[in-house]
């Protein structure tokens, strides 16, 4: 649990996340609550023994220096281009929904929302052609892009959030 823990922690630090809600943590790890017994053994080993993790904002978790060097995520994700970012991005959406998320529908919007400029809702919804915003593959998509902050909304368009969809120089 301990390593699942820390290796997971570490595989997000790779995508570019440096912390990871305490719910999102739970559910990768296979618990319903904090409070369960096997989560809070582990949490308390990795933070007030090991060192390895710390937590942040109180429902927030992050991999500490010392605890990179113990981690080992199943993959490192090598970010070379905004196109690795992107295929990393989508990739994590559909793994933290669970499958939920309709890649197609997905792919519609990224490629609306990739030119990084706004874009109403009627716009993504024409993309992914969905009737309304209470289609249920669109809420879970704008729920996942706005979970992970890489869509920002003003004046009731949406658009990515530069730096975390695009952090590399065309």
């Amino acid at each position: 649990m301990v390593a699942h823990i820390r290796n997971y922690l570490c595989e997000m630090h790779n995508l570019g996340f440096e912390t990871v809600s305490e719910d999102q943590l739970l559910h990768e790890i296979g618990y319903a609550r904090a409070d369960s017994t096997g989560f809070r053994k582990a949490s308390k080993e990795l933070i007030k023994e090991l060192g390895h993790v710390e937590k942040v904002d109180g429902k927030n978790y992050k991999l500490t220096e010392e605890g990179k060097k113990h981690a080992n995520p199943s993959e490192t994700p090598k970010m070379m281009s905004n196109k690795d970012v992107e295929e990393q991005k989508k990739a994590q959406i559909i793994k933290l929904s669970k499958g939920k998320v309709p890649a197609a529908k997905l792919d519609a919007i990224w490629a609306v929302l990739g030119d990084g400029e706004a874009h109403t809702t009627d716009e993504l919804l024409q993309a992914t052609g969905y009737k309304c915003t209470d289609s249920t593959g669109y809420r879970v998509i704008m729920k996942w892009l706005k979970n992970l902050e890489l869509i920002e909304k003003d004046s009731g368009s949406f658009k990515f959030v530069a730096e975390k969809v695009f952090p590399f120089a065309n």
